[in-house]
């Protein structure tokens, strides 16, 4: 009998000691788990993040895109008026006028002006 005790309290010990390590791999399980929730959030927060930012970055792209091309435009239509001058050919080249000429042509006489004693091509 004092062997069927020793032999019960050694089973005992080993049912305490397998209780107690399957209470600490559960308690790890439970801290995984818990890690593994937050690195999902965090993977989620930061999709979120990278799709904001693709999004800012295509617009931006657009828009750098839509600014370029009118700088492209510019050089081309200045280069050819370059060209065109270069080369003497002034029947192509529009006459744009430059802003003192805008105000000079604004701030002129007008049609009230004029002296009605004049005589002109019509007034015989």
């Amino acid at each position: 009998m004092l062997v069927a005790n020793i032999e019960a309290c050694r089973m005992e010990e080993k049912k305490e000691a397998a209780e107690a390590k399957c209470k600490d791999v559960e308690q790890e399980k439970d801290q995984l788990k818990k890690e593994l929730e937050e690195l999902r959030a965090a993977s989620e927060a930061q999709k979120k993040e990278l799709e904001e930012l693709k999004v800012g970055f295509i617009a931006e792209k657009k828009e750098l895109k839509k600014d370029y091309q009118k700088q492209v435009d510019k050089m081309f239509f200045f280069g050819y008026q370059y060209f065109m001058r270069k080369n003497d050919i002034t029947q192509d080249i529009p006459s744009y006028p430059s802003d003192e000429e805008e105000e000079a042509a604004v701030s002129g006489p007008t049609q009230g002006d004029k002296n009605p004693d004049a005589t002109g091509p019509f007034n015989e």
